[in-house]
């Protein structure tokens, strides 16, 4: 076994990754504040000192920085289609963050990356059972990776509303996405030790309140857009997943973007019956109503990536004993009472 293939290696390259993102934070937050380029304080805002947008700024050049340095001793996925889907991603998040883009704007960036995804030689290709459904024909599975794209990486986008909370939720699905990827997968695993080091460099500026940094569109598109391109990695037909002995993959995706998910549908519909665009920003979500219970922004993200790390254990435990269909009615039936639980008066 050669150095590259210990756990000393990826622990190195955590550390140099965080430090790597907490220079960068720092120095572009600095940048930011001299050109005025600061979060605009109005009704849904719950801070009231100068806070910039330019956490993904830092992400971005990280991820670029610590990935380029580690190709010259270690396999890393290099695919054209998946590092221009990020540039384009990031650029669009970082226009909006500045200067403001319409929603259809940015729609049509979207459909352009969600096209390059399909690009890398991963999409959603397959159902793997789920309600009878297997390998899909090639125009069907353009469509359904489109689609998942599209939903994902704006839902990742309408949960950034709380400190810590799009960085959490991301972790956690990355933690799991990690372990799959270690044996099947070592040129992508290499992204995980990276990605944690610098989301965890980027927590300590988000929940400071002295020097406070915000992820920006182009910090939860960017998030997204790996999210999106790990889950078409993993509902590939041809890749090798080590949970698929205990619980269906389709199933499993759904469960591991359980909040991001059940929440903007909520929200939307809540949306739609008030008369309102379902992207209109309110303060409708879950996380919105435990800051409004007295929860600091952090303790409240921790509560919901908790409640996802527990729903998510849950069903990895006991889908060999209900199946699909009773693990989906068990996981609706405790979705509904925890949000019951929330939303009471």
């Amino acid at each position: 076994m050669t150095f590259t293939q210990t756990p000393w290696f990826f622990l190195i390259l955590f550390i140099i990754a965080a430090g790597v993102s907490y220079v960068l934070n720092g120095s572009i937050r600095s940048l930011y504040l001299k050109k005025g380029y600061v979060d605009q304080i109005n009704e849904r805002s719950s801070h009231t000192a100068l806070v910039t947008r330019s956490g993904g700024v830092a992400l971005f050049l990280a991820l670029v920085l610590a990935i380029s340095a580690t190709a010259a001793i270690y396999p890393v996925y290099q695919e054209t289609a998946f590092w221009l889907a990020l540039v384009l991603i990031f650029i669009t998040g970082l226009w909006d963050d500045l200067y403001n883009l319409t929603f259809k704007q940015k729609f049509i960036v979207q459909v352009a990356v969600g096209l390059l995804l399909t690009q890398t030689g991963y999409m959603i290709n397959s159902f793997h059972g789920v309600f009878g459904l297997y390998e899909l024909p090639y125009l069907a599975s353009l469509c359904v990776s489109l689609a998942v794209y599209i939903i994902v990486v704006n839902s990742m986008n309408l949960i950034d509303g709380i400190d810590g909370l799009a960085s959490l939720i991301f972790s956690l699905f990355l933690g799991l996405m990690g372990i799959l990827f270690w044996s099947a997968a070592p040129e992508l695993f290499v992204m995980v030790p990276v990605i944690l080091g610098v989301l965890l460099a980027f927590l300590n500026y988000n929940i400071s309140r002295v020097r406070k940094i915000f992820l920006g569109d182009s910090g939860s598109l960017l998030l997204g857009t790996l999210m999106s391109f790990m889950l078409f990695w993993l509902l590939d037909h041809g890749t090798n997943v080590a949970t698929d002995l205990i619980i269906n993959r389709g199933y499993l995706s759904v469960v591991l973007l359980i909040y991001p998910l059940t929440d903007t549908l909520r929200v939307f519909i809540l949306r739609v019956r008030m008369g309102k665009s379902p992207f209109t920003a309110d303060r409708l979500h879950l996380h919105h109503k435990l800051i409004d219970r007295g929860f600091t922004h952090f303790f409240a993200a921790l509560l919901v990536a908790f409640l996802s790390f527990l729903f998510l254990s849950i069903n990895l435990i006991w889908y060999g004993y209900l199946g699909f269909f009773g693990s989906a009615l068990f996981s609706i039936t405790l979705m509904i009472l925890v949000y019951y639980a929330i939303f009471k008066k």
